[in-house]
C-alpha cells in the first residue's frame, strides 16, 4: 500500500513540476521577446515554474487532506435541478 502512495506522490511531483517549468517557460519565452535577453528570460522563467509547481503541488496534497478529512463534504456539481423541484416532472392538469 506504501508503494502505491509513494508512486501517486512521485507522479504528483513530476506532474506539478512538468506543468510548471513549461508554463514558466513559456511566459519566459514571451518576455525574452519584448523585455530582456531570451536565455536569461527562459531560465527564469523555468525557475520561476519551479516554485510554482511546487506551490501547485502543496495546494493539491492539502485539498486532499482536507478530503480526507472532511468525506461528508460533495463539491459543488454546478447542477442545482437536484435542490429544486423540476416543472417538466409534473405537468399541470
Amino acid at each position: 500500500m506504501s508503494e502505491l502512495k509513494t508512486d501517486k506522490n512521485f507522479e504528483r511531483w513530476l506532474e506539478c513540476m512538468a506543468r510548471g517549468v513549461l508554463i514558466g517557460g513559456s511566459l519566459g519565452a514571451i518576455a525574452g521577446w519584448f523585455l530582456m535577453d531570451i536565455q536569461r528570460s527562459l531560465l527564469l522563467g523555468m525557475l520561476i515554474g519551479c516554485l510554482a509547481g511546487v506551490t501547485m503541488k502543496n495546494v493539491k496534497d492539502s485539498k486532499d487532506r482536507e478530503a480526507e478529512l472532511n468525506p461528508k463534504i460533495k463539491p459543488e456539481s454546478g447542477s442545482e435541478s437536484e435542490d429544486k423541484p423540476s416543472s417538466k416532472s409534473k405537468p399541470k392538469s
